[in-house]
Formats: structure tokens, C-alpha cells, sequence
């Protein structure tokens, strides 16, 4: 046997046996409110895990259940495991919710001083908080799965969304003249 196969079946054998470490989002602690046709849900609702790598979200519940959300390629939305519409309509302060068709929907809310201070959260590789260059202003990039990304304005309810080659795509309705230009520098730099 070629010693690449061996190594090829031996790591498949540490694999299937889960001791292959696996690379796992950027996340933190928040307080999950899981809401069906307006109702809380009390099981579900309460301490969580929010974490993001390259679009793709996890959000761990109390009760165990992981919603895990697939970017689709247009900013805010998403598919769940399911294949269910999930859409993005809050990603600032220290809070963000996603809502389901067919009723659901889930708010996270960060402490705000691990939200704001988090460093490498929400980018998918390196470090692009970036408070000196903005007056104190917190971004993150959220890659998107069609090589496009959104730039992230943490204190503000502005979500500015750019193709692969850094042109503007769209701009959420918490975007001001300063936000706008702000991102599309942020975008010349991520391109």
C-alpha cells in the first residue's frame, strides 16, 4: 500500500472516530430569545453560542439544538439545515435577529463589552476591528459563500454588502453618507 494511502485511510479512521480536530467558527457567549408565532420558547431560550466563520452561522441553543445557517450569496439571508428561508433583519448594537418563514425567529443579544471588544470575531481570518482608523467605530467582515462580503457596523444598523471584486451591492437602511464611505474603504482594502 502507497504510504499516501495509508495516510489518507488513517486519517479517515481518526476522523470517523472524532479525534481530527475540526476547525471551528469564531463564536461567543449570548442569551438566545427563540420565539415560534410570537410565543417564547422557553427551552430553547436563554443562554447560547453565536459563532460565525465565513458567513456560515451556529447558533447553540440551551437545550442542546444547533441552528445552523448557510449563506445564500444576497446579503441577510440564509438557508437552515432544512433548506428553510432565514433572513438577517437586525445586525447592530449588540444585537442581531434572524427570522424564519413560517414564523420563527431567534434574537441574539451579546454582552456589549464582549461584543464591541471582541477581537477576530466575526471575520473568518485576521483581525479587521478596526478602532483607530474610525473613531471608535467596530466593523467586522462577514464572507459570503459566493466570494462576496459584508462589512458590519457593530454600534450602528448598517450592513454594506460587496462582490467579489469589491463593488457595492447593497447598503441596509441604517447606512449614513459616512458609514457608506467608510465601507467602500474597508472594500477597496478586502478586495
Amino acid at each position: 500500500m502507497k504510504s499516501s494511502t495509508f495516510l489518507s485511510a488513517g486519517f479517515l479512521a481518526l476522523a470517523m472516530t472524532g479525534r481530527v480536530p475540526v476547525a471551528k467558527a469564531d463564536s461567543m457567549e449570548a442569551t438566545c430569545e427563540v420565539r415560534k408565532d410570537g410565543e417564547k420558547q422557553k427551552g430553547k431560550s436563554g443562554p447560547c453560542t453565536f459563532g460565525q466563520r465565513q458567513g456560515y452561522i451556529d447558533i447553540d441553543l440551551k437545550n442542546g439544538d444547533t441552528l445552523s445557517l448557510k449563506p445564500t450569496g444576497s446579503a441577510n439571508h440564509y438557508k437552515d439545515h432544512n433548506g428553510n428561508k432565514v433572513v438577517r433583519t437586525i445586525a447592530g448594537g449588540n444585537r442581531q435577529e434572524f427570522n424564519w418563514e413560517g414564523g420563527k425567529r431567534v434574537i441574539v443579544t451579546f454582552a456589549t463589552s464582549s461584543y464591541h471588544g471582541a477581537s477576530g470575531y466575526n471575520q473568518g481570518g485576521g483581525n479587521y476591528n478596526n478602532k483607530s482608523s474610525y473613531s471608535g467605530s467596530d466593523y467586522s467582515i462577514n464572507r459570503l459563500s459566493n466570494g462576496g462580503f459584508e462589512v458590519v457596523w457593530a454600534q450602528k444598523s448598517c450592513i454594506a454588502t460587496f462582490n467579489s471584486r469589491g463593488e457595492a451591492m447593497n447598503y441596509s437602511k441604517g447606512c449614513n453618507d459616512n458609514l457608506i464611505s467608510k465601507s467602500q474603504d474597508i472594500a477597496r482594502r478586502e478586495r
